[in-house]
């Protein structure tokens, strides 16, 4: 049997608690010190987002399988439209938490035309959300993109539980203590390099060996990503989309290709690079990481256009 049959039906628990949305403006440039700029676009309407409901929406998309969604939301949570958006997608909202006096974290997205960007964002219940002693964890459980006493409570307790825990996108010092506990790890190059300066390392290889499943993927924009993997390093290139509209959600578009080529498919560190870095593809093709998240068939033929043989690699571990 391939890995993918034997795994199907693993439980995937997304955990986070940040922002439900994004308001998104395009500046000229990214403001230094008592700067004034322009926002030269505005997008009216908020963007649901969030990195953790980005990453289990995308899982939700590649795999069909039904991510448990466990995030702090307000008391605005009904009435908003978050509650039948995240159902519709088809999420299991059963541990999402409901903080009734405050209402749900959000952040002012601010853009310059080369990605980069600084975001503001009102934590709200995502700073209150307490974690629920009684909810039951998936095998795998996922982690993004901050650490505080909501997602570091669930951490502890996978850990605790033996289950295959990934954290991704979080650069807290308060997170290394945890690192020789979880199965990989998930970051770009600037949370890498900060991880490693408060570890005292001077190579990638040491943060990888620092792991204890041993998986270590770093994303760093156009030059594409690195995967450890025992002590051996594998450059995985970018897949190449239609054009570039928005950066936002394009590292939880990786993630979540990430964990549903290990966690539901039971494939490889490199194969599952790959799966990242065509499902982030399609992330910066439109506004918002949730609006353009592809199924299986148009990932796998984005990836036959440019990487053929490690298409079919894909295909055939899939089953």
């Amino acid at each position: 049997m391939e890995g993918g049959d034997i795994l199907e039906k693993e439980r995937i628990s997304v955990i986070g608690a940040a922002a439900v949305c994004d308001y998104i403006y395009e500046v000229n440039k990214l403001p230094g010190p008592g700067d004034i700029v322009e926002i030269i676009r505005e997008h009216p309407e908020p963007v649901w987002g969030g990195c953790a409901p980005n990453i289990a929406v995308g899982i939700k998309n590649l795999t069909r399988t039904t991510p448990e969604l466990f995030y702090p939301v307000g008391y605005d949570y009904k009435d908003s439209g978050l509650e039948n958006y995240w159902k519709d997608k088809g999420l299991n909202c059963e541990n999402v938490t409901k903080v009734e006096n405050c209402r749900s974290g959000y952040a002012h997205m601010y853009m310059q035309k080369d990605g980069k960007t600084i975001c503001l964002g009102y934590a709200g219940a995502a700073r209150c959300g307490k974690a629920d002693a009684k909810a039951r964890l998936g095998e795998w459980v996922v982690i993004a993109p901050v650490l505080n006493g909501y997602t570091e409570e669930y951490l502890k307790r996978g850990i605790e539980e033996k289950k295959s825990c990934i954290v991704t996108g979080i650069c807290s010092r308060e997170l290394i203590p945890y690192l020789p506990d979880v199965k990989a790890v998930i970051i770009n190059q600037h949370e890498a390099d900060y991880l490693m300066r408060h570890l005292g390392f001077c190579r990638e290889e040491q943060l990888a060996a620092y792991v204890n499943g041993g998986l270590l993927f770093i994303t760093n924009g156009e030059k594409g990503s690195k995967v450890y993997e025992k002590g051996r390093m594998t450059q995985v290139p970018v897949v190449t989309g239609n054009q570039i509209i928005d950066f936002t959600g394009a590292g939880d578009a990786y993630t979540s290709g990430v964990v549903s080529a290990l966690a539901v498919w039971g494939m490889e560190p490199v194969l599952a690079g790959y799966v990242g870095a065509a499902n982030a593809s399609f992330v910066l093709e439109t506004i918002g990481g949730q609006t353009n998240l592809p199924e299986f068939a148009q990932l796998i033929e984005r990836l036959e256009q440019t990487y053929p043989e490690t298409a079919q690699k894909i295909k055939g571990k899939r089953g």
